[in-house]
């Protein structure tokens, strides 16, 4: 039995967060959550694992140049 979650078990997860269930249902497995936080952790390691740059923290630089003049 895999123990890894799917793009669909992820959204299954988001839609379960989002209208406030605790109990999560996806094809042949479910899932009772403590409480939404327990499930936002889960959603945030999904989301880490399934797309694994979009954690990554975007810099950007600005500077300014003269001659000098």
């Amino acid at each position: 039995m895999s123990t890894s979650l799917t793009q669909a078990d992820l959204d299954a997860l988001t839609k379960a967060y989002y209208s406030g269930h605790l109990s999560v249902r996806y094809k042949d497995h479910s899932v009772t959550f403590r409480s939404l936080g327990d499930m936002k952790i889960l959603i945030d390691q999904a989301k880490s694992e399934l797309n694994p740059t979009s954690n990554i923290p975007v810099s950007r630089v600005y500077f300014e140049t003269s001659k000098g003049v």
